[in-house]
């Protein structure tokens, strides 16, 4: 059965994040760089806010107080989920655009990956220390 609900994003979606526990999802639109999480199973907006650049991966953090996401520029911020509109949290940072990024299970750590083949790991929420790249 489909669900009528708002569409704030004007264009395609580029990223989606789901958290199972909270019954939580978050979109990213492409053009529009709109961050808006959604309530499940009632599709309603919990939280919106606007990126700078363009993101290719989002995540919510394990205690969804976060929204963790990857910018096409090689880069990785946070914004809390309640105040998508705040500046976001720098994280890290790859030289070469991102094509990926997950948290771990456990949301100890965050994987990236570059378009130059190279995978970084590390500890969340305290990037700069590094597992290994």
């Amino acid at each position: 059965e489909l669900i009528a609900c708002e569409q704030p994003h004007t264009g395609r979606i580029t990223a989606l994040g789901y958290n199972r526990d909270k019954k939580l999802i978050a979109t990213a639109g492409g053009n529009d760089k709109k961050l808006v999480v959604w309530d499940l199973p009632n599709m309603k907006i919990v939280s919106q806010g606007v990126t700078d650049k363009k993101v290719v991966a989002l995540e919510l953090d394990k205690s969804c107080e976060n929204v963790v996401f990857a910018e096409k520029s090689g880069e990785v911020f946070s914004k809390p989920l309640d105040a998508l509109d705040t500046p976001a949290k720098h994280l890290l940072g790859h030289i070469s655009s991102l094509t990926a990024m997950v948290i771990s299970e456990d949301g100890s750590h965050i994987l990236t990956g570059d378009r130059d083949e190279k995978i970084r790991i590390s500890h969340y929420p305290c990037t700069f220390d590094m597992l290994g790249v």
